[in-house]
């Protein structure tokens, strides 16, 4: 298993550290509204978007537990993470293994120290990222270029 944040093919970052767990939250949305004589009735109005909570750490050095070698310093990782979370970027999240393969948002990140190893833990919340379809219209406006209205004619000066 291996959990992957991907922004394109160029820029993505494998977590070094495998969470211990992941928790996704899925649900409804439900709307209620007053009728008279009958009372509440609820209303359903599509599913709500996933949330997705991660948790582990980047470490400072390579333990024999870290998913690979050659992994970038805690400062790096944060720093990349912060970047997407204050740009609003939508990010991949794929955890291989799994069904999980979604265009995400950074909805919280969360990150110190702990032990004085130096590692830094961190918790992050993603939010799904649910594209809009938007059909264009094949009518094309038109603008016109305003006209001016024509002055009155000129009296003719007979001699």
């Amino acid at each position: 298993m291996e959990f992957w944040l991907k922004e394109n093919d160029k820029n993505s970052f494998r977590l070094p550290v495998l969470p211990s767990e992941y928790t996704m939250s899925s649900g409804n949305t439900v709307s209620t509204l007053n009728v008279n004589e009958i009372g509440e009735i609820a209303l359903y109005s599509g599913d709500k978007l996933y949330s997705i909570t991660l948790s582990s750490f980047f470490p400072r050095q390579a333990y024999d537990f870290c998913e690979y070698r050659n992994i970038i310093s805690p400062e790096a990782s944060v720093e990349k993470i912060e970047k997407w979370r204050k740009s609003g970027t939508v990010i991949r999240l794929i955890i291989t293994g799994t069904k999980i393969n979604i265009p995400v948002l950074i909805e919280h990140f969360r990150y110190g120290e702990r032990d004085g190893t130096r590692d830094v833990y961190y918790e992050i919340i993603l939010r799904e990222y649910r594209y809009l379809k938007t059909t264009v219209s094949n009518e094309i406006l038109s603008i016109k270029k305003p006209t001016r209205p024509t002055p009155p004619p000129q009296p003719t000066q007979r001699n």
